[in-house]
């Protein structure tokens, strides 16, 4: 009774009634860039993220999934996706785009209100951790110093609790949130009028959008639809840089390294105080506890990421999947005749990129159907997929890929080596030796932007040979045993790379820390300034202007 009742409010709000019928749109068989003001809906990205991406779990879709969306006079994000990707990837993915900076913004904050209720020198009422280094307690003269503790524990739950749930805090504090497109939602799917009139619209939409946000999985390219909407953006002469692309497997990687990385940095905090090896003996309980179930996630996102350049390379749009051939136009549960998405699709891009061949009938074969199109033209489709790998492909090469880890995710991963400095410098003001505790926070920060990144750089480059010569291989053993090499090869590059410095630290002298520290700050910028010495040259462009499509 609920659902029915939902149904006839949506039949009766006066802004879903539909226009006159116009006979010259109706006998068009092709899909349309403009849109109906009364057609034009948008939902609020808080709601798309709520429930932790209850709406992006399945394309079913009820009367209430569209009732929370609302007229807009124009959209500020398409969001393109396929719904056979995971949920929680496509809502992590999505919580990046509109969360991380807010993220990283509070977990500093926290870090900064807890270095306050710890200090001594300001109102120090909560209880820190064990001695922060044996350089740091003189007993003779009953001074120890101890590090803070609180940031290490608090900051994580702030991240990960911003990052999730920034777009609802953001709607109930600031009433501004941002309004964007998800299929589901802003079409009627309970009406089969209305919904065939938003799709024959969706072009419309995508033409109100100010950005065009694609959650790209290895099956995107695959999806007929998906192709559509890249098509309609590139026929439109949309601005490339007003496209945010975003693997999914690359926002599960910085936020589980994240993770890894607050339990590591809690682990050397938790183990200081401690005589003989036990320091170190813990932390490499800690550290092979917890790499072992990080590795396969993290190759088996180089494994998507390195798929990329051949799927743009081999684009065609013949080869994508689409839901209605495969179950030969016939709806599985009614037996209902199912317009064919195909045709209708094939025939629009057929108008968008006109060729002087005259059209022609195609068989062209998808899910193991044949599907046969009239009326379209074979050239105009290959015209489209040149633009797909000559255009639309250089610009996503060149920034997104297996090798390609931007310097600013490399920092967020490492935050938990910033709110380690905070913690730090909690000794400000008690600890005679000021020197001392500010050398020790220089080094938490180093760390945190220096040395860690090279390591994940290098990392990156081994995982990416690894996968240039052996693949994903099929089986546990098999798979176990790439995934142990390459846990061996990554700890040998953190060896590397921290060796040098704890080498100095033990002995020699400041100024050999000092050395060490420049030649990783030097390693770290030959990692990560590639793309930008690229870009100096003319090979990759940062930016890019409207880009006029030449048939």
């Amino acid at each position: 009774p609920a659902l029915q009742q939902n149904l006839a409010m949506a039949n009766q709000q006066p802004e879903d009634v539909l226009p006159p019928r116009d006979p010259a749109t109706e006998v068009d068989p092709t899909l349309s860039t403009t849109i109906d003001e009364t057609v034009l809906r948008g939902v609020p990205v808080s709601t798309i993220l709520s429930g932790f991406g209850r709406a992006l779990a399945s394309s079913v879709a009820s009367c209430d999934d569209y009732l929370k969306s609302e007229r807009t006079p124009k959209l500020d994000d398409f969001v393109s996706h396929d719904w056979g990707s995971s949920r929680l990837r496509k809502t992590l993915a999505l919580c990046f785009i509109y969360n991380l900076r807010a993220a990283i913004t509070v977990s500093i904050v926290v870090a900064l209100i807890t270095h306050v209720l710890q200090s001594k020198a300001f109102i120090g009422i909560l209880p820190v951790g064990r001695p922060c280094h044996e350089e740091m307690c003189d007993p003779a003269n009953n001074i120890v110093q101890h590090y803070g503790i609180w940031a290490h524990i608090l900051c994580p739950l702030a991240f990960s609790i911003t990052l999730f749930y920034w777009q609802g805090v953001q709607k109930m504090v600031c009433k501004k949130v941002r309004i964007a497109f998800l299929d589901k939602m802003c079409i009627n799917q309970a009406d089969p009028v209305k919904k065939a009139h938003g799709i024959r619209q969706l072009g419309g939409f995508l033409n109100k959008s100010d950005r065009f946000l694609v959650c790209w999985s290895k099956q995107y390219f695959d999806r007929l639809w998906c192709c559509f909407e890249l098509a309609a953006w590139l026929h439109m002469q949309k601005s490339l840089s007003t496209v945010t692309f975003m693997p999914l497997s690359y926002a599960v990687e910085v936020y589980f390294l994240t993770i890894f990385f607050s339990l590591l940095s809690l682990t050397v905090t938790l183990s200081q105080g401690f005589s003989g090896s036990a320091p170190m003996l813990f932390f490499v309980v800690v550290f092979f506890t917890t790499t072992p179930p990080f590795i396969p996630l993290f190759r088996h996102g180089i494994h998507d990421l390195h798929m990329l350049p051949k799927q743009i390379e081999r684009f065609t749009i013949t080869a994508s999947h689409c839901w209605c051939c495969s179950v030969n136009h016939r709806d599985p549960v009614t037996g209902e005749a199912i317009p064919c998405d195909r045709a209708l699709i094939y025939r629009t891009l057929t108008k968008w990129f006109p060729q002087s061949k005259p059209r022609s009938n195609m068989k062209e074969q998808s899910d193991g159907d044949y599907c046969e199109v009239t009326d379209v033209d074979a050239r105009s489709l290959q015209s489209f997929d040149k633009a797909v790998r000559e255009l639309f492909g250089p610009f996503v090469l060149g920034r997104v890929g297996a090798m390609q880890l931007t310097y600013r995710h490399a920092v967020v991963a490492t935050l938990p080596y910033v709110w380690r400095a905070i913690d730090v410098g909690v000794a400000f003001g008690t600890f005679p030796d000021t020197d001392l505790v500010v050398w020790h926070v220089v080094r938490q920060l180093v760390v945190a932007w220096a040395t860690i990144p090279a390591v994940l750089k290098l990392c990156l480059v081994a995982a990416t040979l690894q996968e240039r010569m052996i693949g994903m291989p099929t089986g546990m053993w098999r798979n176990g045993l790439a995934s142990a090499i390459l846990s061996f090869i990554c700890v040998s590059c953190m060896c590397l790379v921290f060796g040098p410095d704890v080498v100095a630290e033990s002995r020699f002298g400041p100024l050999a820390r000092v050395a060490v520290w420049s030649v990783q700050v030097v390693l770290t910028v030959l990692c990560y300034n590639a793309s930008f010495l690229a870009r100096l040259v003319g090979k990759l462009r940062r930016t890019s202007p409207v880009v006029p499509f030449q048939n």
